[in-house]
């Protein structure tokens, strides 16, 4: 390792919040140590003394740089691969044209995980990956209007109406139940498990994973839905709801079914959308798995019209048209093409750092 660059110990984090304020914004989200500690010294850890996270040093041992990973497990044809969620790659201004990205980069990189994913890299950040031979593209943006007129008032056009979404009935299907989880239990590692050739490659969703993401964040809450089928889970969707001025934001965030229980699911969904007031909710996947379902569901692709125009986020709002995602294989030994055809992977928005308080 570079002398410049090496583990973050858990003692300094302090200063780390001081480099954040300095270059970023005070009060900015990995300041807050609770958060912190929650995303880079979890179950996933395999350090005492150190975060999940490298740092870059100047000459006065200051922080100048900051990248971070949260190691977890992924699906990828039937195997158990380690991926690296990397995230949040930052350089002190002064020092950007010096290399500390590209340090940090393949710091991270060279940390025995078989492959990284990433989601919504900035301009300066794409640059550094793409030439380090990441592979770049955008989710897919479906959107569900439950109030068109609010939700047309958030396109900057007054030219633009938004036609409501037809409502789905909620399908026959005798046996399902829809119904909100407490918490995370061995359902959901065996209901991953079952779908791996549904989702050849994504994220392992076992128990413990599911209970620190959902149920555990410091900072937001999240609704955790599953429909049973013969006392087994056959569908599991996250949603969080973000309000902003007098607007209601549905975010579905994570999305695994069986064939049979999709449309069911996504009824259910949408059911307990509109009791809870949500003028639209936005889902952003890779992969074409629930395209059919979606869009028989009521959903519109927002691509090449003017849906794109409704912020991604809010506080303050953002009106990119998509969220970017990239990856990069590691291991030498996965060389099969299937893995570079995206229509195999299951990216949802809820993947790396995709969703996140402001």
């Amino acid at each position: 390792m570079d002398k410049r660059i090496r583990r973050l110990r858990k003692d300094e984090h302090p200063l780390l919040a001081e480099f954040f304020t300095k270059n970023y914004k005070e009060n900015y989200t990995l300041a807050n140590k609770a958060h912190f500690d929650w995303l880079f010294d979890n179950h996933l850890n395999d350090s005492e003394d150190e975060y999940t996270a490298v740092i870059a040093l100047s000459k006065r041992e200051e922080i100048i740089g900051f990248y971070a990973w949260i190691p977890v497990d992924f699906y990828c044809f039937g195997k158990t691969l380690r991926c690296n969620y990397q995230m949040n790659l930052m350089i002190e201004q002064k020092y950007r044209t010096l290399g500390y990205g590209y340090l940090l980069l393949k710091e991270v990189e060279n940390n025995g995980s078989d492959l990284g994913v990433t989601l919504n890299v900035g301009p300066d950040g794409r640059r550094l990956i793409e030439h380090s031979g990441w592979k770049i593209t955008d989710l897919d943006r479906y959107l569900f209007f439950l109030d068109p007129q609010k939700s047309a008032e958030l396109i900057d056009d007054p030219a633009v109406r938004i036609i409501s979404s037809p409502f789905p009935s909620i399908p026959d299907a005798e046996g399902m139940i829809f119904c909100q989880s407490a918490q995370a239990d061995g359902r959901l590692t065996r209901l991953s498990e079952s779908l791996c050739g549904k989702y050849p490659i994504t994220l392992k969703r076992d128990t413990e994973y599911v209970q620190w993401r959902w149920f555990e964040h410091p900072l937001l809450s999240y609704k955790v839905f599953t429909v049973i089928w013969k006392e087994e889970l056959v569908a599991y969707m996250v949603l969080r709801t973000e309000e902003y001025k007098q607007y209601r934001i549905g975010r579905l965030l994570d999305f695994i079914a069986t064939e049979d229980a999709e449309s069911y699911a996504l009824a259910g969904l949408l059911h307990e959308c509109k009791m809870l007031g949500i003028d639209f909710v936005d889902y952003f996947v890779m992969g074409e798995t629930h395209g059919v379902s979606l869009k028989s569901s009521g959903f519109i692709l927002a691509e090449g019209n003017e849906y794109q125009k409704i912020p991604m986020v809010f506080n303050p709002p953002d009106a990119r048209p998509s969220v970017n995602f990239t990856y990069k294989i590691f291991n030498k030994n996965i060389s099969d093409e299937k893995v570079h055809d995206l229509s195999n992977w299951h990216i949802n928005k809820a993947d790396a750092d995709g969703d996140r308080a402001n």
